[in-house]
């Protein structure tokens, strides 16, 4: 029995166990939603402060323009999810009322704040589901949430009721967003931030939005929007990275609860599936200026390039192209056109130059391929933190002995799973080093980070063989796809005993350093670790070996 099956076991018998109690109604629907969870993809909520270019990331990821990001707040979350069929799935909170279907042209009555005024049921939603067959949702499931609260700005209250949001909506939108977070399987937080902007206030601020579930193994982190740094620096991205990022990487609340931070331009990202053959003629229209003198507009900001005389292009043509590129993305997209490039060589090189594909490969590399075992980890932890929170409840309860035994069975049995497998020691180990409490060389890093599954969970990508050139042999995805998800016997180019010679040549060397001398204790317990995990691989691959 591998570690799925003995999951869906324990979801079972802890089904079975507390259904019959109405004490136990809402962890029993946990329970259930948990086992289906197992076989989905992995759920990625985006987080961020209003205003932080949320929706924007949002529709760069997907490559297609979903999300409305109108400047009324989104009311309730929108889960996106995988189906040959576009539509709404409205599920309310009142379990009465049971889920409605609609268009998906209906999305705004159902979420924004607007609409909600000839739409009293609004009240009752508690999230949309979006269905529509944008592929990258058969690997990854997104969850749009309402936003925090948190705008890191001194006239914070003023930014909301310029968005259109009452005051007194403001935490309940921040409640909704945490509550949806930690509903997640993974988080990626959207963020921006001046240059001179206090770093303390900053990081307070940060650490206030993100929940107590946001770890570096489930949390990454976007600087959505480098380019309004520009032309105060010619290389935006790079000074951001630089002069913010790099900072802000050395913040223990940023080291405790992130994995990493992109920047990326957002704003020039999204609009790339769009760019076509009108856009790409407003953009020869514009290089018909001398290109210096057409910078030097850009660089004034929105309002001069919108009302300059000089440039050919009429009211409607600068307004479409300042949506869909912004002043940094023309400069850009306009020198590729002087430099003689066509429509594909420029959606190619922005999409590069915004840093959504570096964002794309880091979200796959770090929550695609560990997929399962992030949704593991995830619904274990969540079980734990049920079981608690229960106990705590039935104190006062007359069933308090016979439903404190309940909750004793439930917790063994989740103790029972992480006992008997490794993989949970194994992610342990890692939020450690993600978090600098091991410290650990590149080269062990490296095994580390490979046999935790960053290149995916197969017998090769976890002895960090041929790393850069596995797809799955059944759907060709980069993302580690559903069905191949923990199969360890798919072998590539290299024959098992191959493998296994590699496995034991780790073994050895890791068990060499579990058993040197003058070891701090904490390297002494990784390096037992992950000596145990090349063994266990070892011996998976000499069965391997005996059945062929």
């Amino acid at each position: 029995m591998d570690i799925k099956q003995e999951t869906e076991k324990l979801l079972d018998n802890c089904i079975n166990i507390v259904s019959p109690y109405e004490e136990f109604k809402t962890l029993s629907n946990d329970l259930k939603k948990f086992k289906s969870r197992l076989n989905s993809p992995i759920a990625l909520a985006v987080v961020g402060a209003i205003k932080a270019g949320k929706s924007t990331l949002m529709n760069a990821l997907l490559g297609e323009n979903l999300v409305t990001g109108t400047t009324e707040a989104t009311y309730r979350p929108v889960w996106f999810k995988y189906a040959e069929k576009k539509s709404l799935k409205i599920n309310f909170k009142d379990d009465i009322k049971s889920p409605i279907v609609a268009p998906i042209d209906d999305l705004y009555f159902w979420t924004d704040r607007k609409a909600g005024k000839n739409n009293p049921d609004i009240e009752n939603v508690a999230f949309i589901t979006f269905y529509t067959n944008n592929l990258i949702l058969k690997n990854i499931e997104f969850i749009d949430t309402p936003g925090l609260k948190s705008s890191h700005e001194s006239d914070s209250n003023s930014s909301y009721e310029f968005t259109g949001i009452r005051i007194n909506n403001i935490d309940e939108l921040d409640k909704l967003t945490k509550e949806e977070a930690s509903n997640a399987d993974a988080i990626l937080y959207a963020f921006s931030k001046s240059m001179h902007e206090k770093d303390q206030e900053f990081i307070k601020a940060f650490n206030d939005d993100l929940t107590s579930d946001s770890t570096p193994l489930n949390t990454l982190a976007a600087f959505t929007k480098f380019d309004h740094h520009w032309p105060q620096e010619n290389n935006p991205a790079q000074a951001v990275q630089e002069k913010i990022i790099n900072k802000l990487k050395t913040y223990d609340p940023i080291k405790k609860n992130i994995n990493d931070i992109i920047p990326i331009s957002a704003v020039i990202a999204q609009n790339l599936n769009e760019f076509d053959e009108n856009d790409f003629n407003i953009l020869k229209k514009l290089n018909e200026l001398e290109f210096n003198e057409l910078k030097d507009i850009l660089e004034t900001g929105e309002e001069a390039f919108l009302e300059e005389e000089d440039i050919n292009l009429t009211n409607e043509e600068k307004v479409r192209i300042l949506k869909k590129f912004g002043l940094y993305g023309i400069y850009l997209a306009v020198n590729l056109v002087n430099e003689g490039k066509n429509i594909e060589d420029i959606k190619d090189f922005l999409i590069e130059k915004s840093g959504i594909a570096g964002l794309y490969k880091k979200i796959k590399q770090h929550f695609g391929n560990r997929s399962f075992y992030i949704k593991l980890q995830s619904i274990v932890n969540r079980i734990e933190k049920s079981v608690n929170d229960l106990t705590r409840d039935i104190e006062k309860s007359e069933n308090k002995e016979s439903l404190q035994k309940i909750l004793e069975f439930v917790h063994a049995q989740t103790e029972e799973l992480k006992v008997k497998n490794h993989i949970f020691k194994e992610l342990r180990l890692l939020e450690d080093y993600y978090q600098n409490i091991v410290k650990l060389d590149e080269d062990e890093a490296e095994d580390l980070l490979a046999i935790t599954g960053k290149y995916g969970t197969h017998c090769e990508a976890k002895l960090s063989v041929n790393k850069n050139q596995y797809k799955c042999p059944e759907c060709f995805n980069s993302f580690t796809c559903n069905s191949c998800d923990n199969k360890l016997n798919i072998i590539q180019n290299y024959t098992v005993n191959e493998l296994k010679e590699v496995a034991k040549e780790k073994f050895y060397k890791w068990n060499r350093k579990e058993n040197g001398f003058c070891l701090d204790t904490k390297y002494q317990y990784a390096a037992s670790i992950i000596a145990r995990s090349y063994e266990i691989l070892f011996y998976h691959l000499s069965h391997l070996a005996g059945t062929n």
